[in-house]
């Protein structure tokens, strides 16, 4: 009888018709002690994260990039670059939630940081310069000021870039068509480590930091 049970259990974790509806009503947090589990349920899980955070990561960067193609081109982009996405956009995937006000906040390394600010100029955002920096007028400015004036303070001091695009929008309602004006805000936030290291550092305990540090610096040996 518990051997049923159990068998029972195991099929309930691990058949895909079956767990896409269970896992949808459950936390990051109880996700992982499912996974943890047995072998079989470690696999279902984690192919369950990797098709539907995928969905709702390009759902939620269709907010930003409306544009046939866009979100594609944009992932396609963090996999060369190797930058972040972090912030509330990144509590919105683990919490299946939707901040329509939200912005998107990018973790870019000092080299990659033009490359990433001209995708987006080509997509319809402009820069915001800092109103208190007249001489930042433009992205190339300032970052050519990060190098010359606070390259050496960037390890402890988030230089950010903030972009903005605005765009018609047309829904249907019960009644009329509604015509408005959508905004979306963008923000690289210029980092002369790499961005997971930086994020660990701004936001993790030192104890936790010098676990994740010492992975880190094991994983990049053995690329090496």
């Amino acid at each position: 009888m518990a051997s049923a049970i159990c068998q029972s259990a195991y099929m309930v974790l691990t058949s895909p018709p079956i767990y896409d509806h269970l896992y949808e009503y459950c936390s990051p947090r109880t996700l992982l002690r499912i996974a943890r589990t047995c072998k079989g349920a470690n696999e279902a899980t984690k192919e369950y994260l990797s098709h539907t955070f995928s969905i709702r990561y390009a759902a939620q960067l269709r907010r930003f990039f409306p544009e046939a193609g866009d979100v594609l081109c944009f992932r396609q982009l963090q996999a060369d670059l190797e930058f972040l996405v972090f912030g509330s956009q990144a509590q919105q995937l683990l919490d299946c939630t939707l901040y329509s006000t939200s912005d998107l906040n990018l973790y870019v390394r000092l080299d990659h940081a033009s490359a990433v600010a001209d995708w987006l100029m080509a997509r319809g955002y402009h820069f915001v310069p800092e109103i208190h920096r007249p001489s930042r007028s433009t992205y190339v400015q300032t970052l050519a000021e990060m190098f010359a004036d606070d390259y050496h303070r960037l390890s402890d001091h988030r230089v950010e870039l903030n972009f903005k695009m605005h765009w018609a929008s047309t829904s249907v309602g019960s009644l009329r068509v509604r015509n408005s004006w959508e905004e979306a805000s963008v923000q690289i936030v210029v980092v002369r480590d790499s961005p997971l290291r930086t994020i660990l550092k701004f936001h993790a305990s030192t104890p936790f930091l010098k676990k994740c540090s010492n992975i880190l610096l094991t994983t990049t040996q053995h690329e090496r």
